[in-house]
């Protein structure tokens, strides 16, 4: 990966023909710093990544039994 170039997962929600919501999440940067534990398992996964700027610890799941949840994002402070 070059410096300047992200990796987003997209997930949509769409009834035919619109898409009535979407979510993208980061999973790789040279910005942040990322979980080095990569996504092996597309239907059930984990991913967490810090936010240095926001001083913010993001925690993205994702549960194929509950796709209309979409990702569910969880944030916490950054450790000092």
């Amino acid at each position: 990966m070059w410096c300047g170039e992200e990796v987003n997962l997209v997930w949509l929600k769409i009834y035919s023909p619109a898409v009535v919501d979407a979510q993208s999440i980061l999973t790789d940067s040279c910005a942040y710093t990322l979980e080095s534990t990569p996504i092996t398992d597309p239907k059930n996964f984990t991913v967490s990544y810090d936010s240095p700027k926001d001083n913010v610890h993001y925690m993205v799941h994702y549960d194929e039994k509950k796709p209309m949840a979409g990702f569910t994002i969880t944030t916490t402070p950054m450790p000092k």
